[in-house]
């Protein structure tokens, strides 16, 4: 896998990867997506004090957020190997009721000092 610090040119991609969620599902608690402009001023404000990192190809671990209740994707996640982590209470409001985000977790290889070369 290959992180990188973020440019202006990923702000579409990033974008496009995030509207489905803004529009149809509670994961997020924004109401309108934003567009490519928006997402790159994003980027650029973020990294006035923290990174904004993209990765490419290969992955170490799988986190997954799930906004309750859904039992079904839960079971889809521990179905699929992830391992629960816990959830956040009350940590957004979207649809006129208060949400908890539950994490799970699911790591790709064995826990090693050095992770292996990826595919």
């Amino acid at each position: 896998m290959h992180v990188r610090d973020a440019t202006p040119d990923d702000a579409a991609l990033c974008a496009a990867i995030y509207a489905p969620y803004v529009t149809g599902s509670v994961i997020t608690f924004e109401s309108e997506p934003p567009d490519a402009g928006a997402m790159a001023e994003r980027i650029a404000a973020a990294q006035v004090k923290h990174a904004w990192l993209v990765a490419e190809r290969g992955y170490r671990t799988l986190v997954g957020g799930v906004t309750l209740p859904n039992d079904a994707s839960v079971g889809l996640h521990v179905a699929l190997g992830f391992e629960p982590v816990g959830p956040f209470r009350r940590i957004g409001w979207k649809l006129g009721e208060w949400r908890d985000v539950h994490y799970l977790v699911r790591h790709l290889g064995p826990d090693s000092d050095r992770p292996a070369e990826p595919r």
